[in-house]
């Protein structure tokens, strides 16, 4: 029977056994890379690195959505720009109309055309979202059959009966409060100039008034448009602007969390080495207490 070595055999395997838990806890670490695998073992700090992982979803999140209005503007830009050259080139044949050139008929067709042209790059969608109706992005926006938009005669008036969107920018919201609206509608002056042009042109084809009237108001819609693309391009170059700025500061909050979340592998391999040799002397003791006896002590 062992006499007085109960006491310290006990004492010495709890901490044989605490040693073990830490050493377990530290390869664990090695070969994750992590202080913990769970939140619980982060202590008073999980609580800090849950709302920093929250505030890096949320940016991300956000990037997300500004992504998906930069796609809708760059092909908004894309369609306004396919507008101007299909209007720069249809001023130039306008140009030559009084020459004699065409016929009324011949004139006709070709503003029919252009009609059909500028109607489908006003209806035109991304992701199956029209562009150009405001926030009603279900709806075409151009109808230049609707009963509503009459035939136009010189002089002419605005009108922009042939718009079926609605007057509310499409708009984007991000969980810091920021909001922008972006885009352009149909209703544009620059786009009603452009299909009054082309509605002056399809009614009135031998009107030599109706052409001069056709031929400044494509210039007019043309210099409107190119002010309309450039804001595009500012409103591009804002969200981007937007975009670099979250993801600097998902970086920064990236950094703050590897610090709290990543363990110091440098510090952790120094840590198992004490463990080890703390182990095997707590080991080689228990080995030493579990051989002696009141044999030991009598002898």
């Amino acid at each position: 029977m062992r006499i007085a070595t109960y006491t310290h055999s006990h004492a010495l395997l709890a901490d044989t056994l605490r040693l073990q838990v830490e050493y377990a806890k530290a390869q664990t670490q090695t070969a994750t890379g992590l202080k913990s695998e769970t939140y619980h073992g982060l202590g008073k700090q999980a609580v800090q690195v849950l709302n920093l992982e929250a505030d890096v979803r949320a940016l991300e999140t956000d990037n997300q959505v500004i992504e998906t209005a930069l796609q809708r503007l760059n092909a908004g830009y894309d369609a306004v720009g396919a507008v101007i050259d299909l209007l720069s080139a249809a001023r130039a044949e306008v140009n030559t109309m009084s020459s004699g050139t065409y016929s009324a008929t011949q004139i006709a067709s070709l503003a029919d055309e252009w009609a059909q042209d500028l109607e489908a790059l006003l209806n035109a969608q991304h992701s199956g979202r029209y562009l150009f109706a405001g926030s009603a992005v279900s709806t075409a926006p151009v109808d230049l059959d609707d009963p509503a938009y009459l035939a136009a005669t010189p002089p002419s008036v605005p009108d922009t009966t042939y718009y079926q969107g609605d007057d509310r920018a499409e708009a984007l919201w991000l969980s810091d409060g920021y909001t922008k609206t972006f885009g352009m509608t149909a209703r544009d002056p620059g786009i009603e100039m452009a299909l009054r042009a082309v509605n002056l042109l399809r009614n009135n084809p031998g009107d030599e008034t109706a052409h001069t009237e056709a031929y400044d108001l494509f210039g007019q819609a043309i210099d409107d448009l190119a002010e309309d693309r450039s804001r595009l391009s500012v409103e591009v170059t804002s969200l981007n602007n937007k975009s670099d700025q979250n993801v600097a500061v998902a970086d920064q909050l990236g950094g703050i969390l590897a610090g709290l979340k990543e363990a110091d592998l440098a510090a952790v391999s120094t840590r198992i080495a004490s463990l080890e040799t703390q182990l095997e002397a707590s080991c080689s003791v228990l080995t030493r207490l579990s051989r002696m006896s009141l044999v030991d002590y009598l002898a």
